[in-house]
């Protein structure tokens, strides 16, 4: 980012067609299209490969004790992400509520496909969207 370029906002965020993801990562406003069909359906892999890790703890389906989300909008301190699918332990975040945020100070993120790592800086975060 430029020295003289102000960080962005929320607002400016919330300003963004919605056919696009927004982000932002180190103050900038980044933008993104929504994902194309190879890249949705890497996503949906990837969702069936995780899915005995989200069944229940004990289930005969996998090991479970985790939950996972697609897209979901992400606060880590000031940068605002939306991975192709987010996970956590269920002990960190025992129910999942109806919340459209998730404030966090550390998180592991993944994106559906490989591209260039350009959101590693994140604290504590891994991070990616194929563009």
């Amino acid at each position: 980012m430029n020295p003289a370029q102000r960080h962005a906002t929320y607002e400016d965020l919330l300003q963004v067609p919605d056919q696009l993801v927004a982000e932002i990562i180190d103050g900038e406003l980044l933008t993104t299209p929504r994902p194309a069909f190879p890249h949705a359906r890497v996503a949906m892999i990837i969702s069936r490969a995780l899915d005995p890790f989200d069944s229940g703890i004990g289930s005969p389906d996998g090991p479970g004790g985790w939950w996972m989300l697609f897209e979901p909008e992400l606060h880590l301190g000031a940068d605002i992400v939306v991975p192709d699918i987010a996970s956590w332990r269920r002990e960190r975040i025992p129910v999942v509520e109806n919340i459209p945020i998730y404030r966090l100070k550390h998180s592991k993120l993944t994106s559906a496909a490989g591209g260039s790592n350009k959101y590693s800086n994140i604290t504590e975060a891994f991070y990616w969207r194929s563009t």
